[in-house]
């Protein structure tokens, strides 16, 4: 009798354990992510060969752990009741339902699940095996428990998980400690996830830095600005930069200076442009661009005044990094000299606070430049110096009225000028 009485708790045990193990094996094989799936299906070992054919039958796969935790589920119960009925009677034939109903939640769905949904990929590659054979003995039962479930109006398995953003920032990371990417790699990859949420605001030129012409300039005017300022195209306006009414290529400026005929009105040379809202998604505005076969326009804000400019180049460098064109100086971006840092003065607040390990003052500005001007109130002389929220800010290069390079040091421990000032000036 004690023997019989081992016999059934073993019995009991073991197929509890099995409910268990394909509860874990579910959310484990269900919660794999495709870039996993992808990485370990390659591998020629039995686990990877195994993970692949169950992969590719999620179907069949799904059915075998179902159809399996609902077995062991009721045999344990129906071996239970008929235990305690034996040695009991029947008067605690309630024992049993409640007592395996409590036993089963906790040790083979509550315990197992939470342990697997931690664990998913580690559990996906330990149970692969195992679940194929039980999948391939009970593919029959399956297919026709399945064919019934599609009479009725059920849908087929989707294949794969779904890899969400922050899953692909955690492999970026993860892939570049292990050297398997380059730290510049690992940044551009990032910088398409931050891509994303940025709006044109973040990543235009401020209206202070507009360098642009008036209707009434002439071609050689024109074309004398853009060479001084080092452009490629300039906005045209009537009165003021609320009011652009065109963009002008200094391509095509080229072939009537060529014929000396400098003096016609830039007008005559203008190409049209599109104005965007602050809030535009630049993902949207690149899409605007490539559809309207243009490189460059103006930022508004509610009222429909001009805040600023945004250019093709300006979004491919929020992906790639600064990049110089035949008009740009190769200046290097940061320069340190002792507790000072020399920026660009199109450098965004985020980038700059990041660079300083304290955070500059937020405000209606996106970049360093555009702090200086807010806070100044007015176009800086080169090497004019102010002071904001316990940092020293110096304009050390102006590209007219454009703020080209920022000199940011703490304002108690502003220093003196250096060698480095000296080559900034240049």
């Amino acid at each position: 009798m004690f023997l019989n009485d081992l016999s059934v708790l073993a019995t009991l045990l073991l197929l509890i354990g099995t409910s268990g193990f394909f509860s874990a094996s579910e959310i484990g094989l269900m919660g794999l992510s495709r870039y996993r799936a992808q990485q370990w299906t390659s591998s020629p070992t039995p686990a990877g060969r195994a993970l692949s054919w169950l992969l590719s039958h999620p179907a069949t796969m799904l059915g075998a752990i179902l159809v399996t935790i609902t077995t062991c589920n009721y045999i344990a119960e129906a071996i239970a009741t008929s235990w305690v009925i034996e040695r009991l009677g029947r008067d605690f034939i309630w024992l049993p339902i409640v007592g395996m109903a409590a036993i089963v939640i906790v040790f083979a769905e509550i315990v197992p699940i939470l342990y697997a949904s931690a664990n998913a990929d580690r559990i996906a590659r330990a149970v692969a095996v195992p679940v194929r054979l039980v999948s391939m003995f009970l593919a029959i039962p399956v297919w026709i428990i399945s064919a019934l479930g599609n009479l009725m109006g059920g849908e087929r398995w989707p294949r794969g998980g779904i890899v969400t953003a922050e899953e692909l920032k955690a492999i970026v990371s993860t892939e570049s400690e292990q050297a398997a990417l380059e730290e510049e790699e690992k940044e551009m990859l990032h910088s398409i996830f931050e891509f994303a949420d940025m709006v044109a605001r973040d990543v235009m030129t401020p209206r202070q830095n507009i360098v642009a012409v008036p209707a009434g300039a002439t071609i050689q005017q024109a074309a004398t600005t853009a060479s001084q300022k080092r452009l490629s195209r300039l906005p045209v306006f009537r009165e003021n930069l609320d009011h652009i009414i065109g963009i002008v290529f200094v391509k095509d400026l080229l072939l009537p200076l060529k014929e000396g005929k400098g003096d016609l009105a830039v007008t005559e040379m203008m190409r049209g442009h599109f104005p965007v809202t602050e809030t535009k998604k630049v993902s949207e505005l690149l899409v605007e661009f490539r559809r309207r076969k243009q490189m460059l326009a103006i930022v508004v804000d509610g009222q429909g005044h001009t805040i600023g400019l945004v250019t093709m180049e300006d979004l491919l460098e929020e992906i790639v990094g600064d990049i110089f064109d035949e008009y740009d100086l190769a200046t290097p971006a940061v320069e340190r000299f002792g507790n000072a840092v020399v920026v660009d003065g199109r450098m965004s607040i985020d980038e700059a606070s990041k660079l300083l390990g304290r955070p500059l003052p937020e405000g209606r500005y996106a970049t360093v430049a555009g702090l200086f001007l807010n806070r100044l109130g007015t176009t800086p002389r080169e090497r004019e110096r102010l002071e904001v929220d316990g940092f020293s800010l110096t304009a050390t290069r102006m590209d007219g009225d454009r703020i080209a390079r920022v000199r940011i040091s703490p304002a108690n421990r502003a220093e003196k000028r250096t060698d480095g000032d000296t080559k900034e000036d240049g």
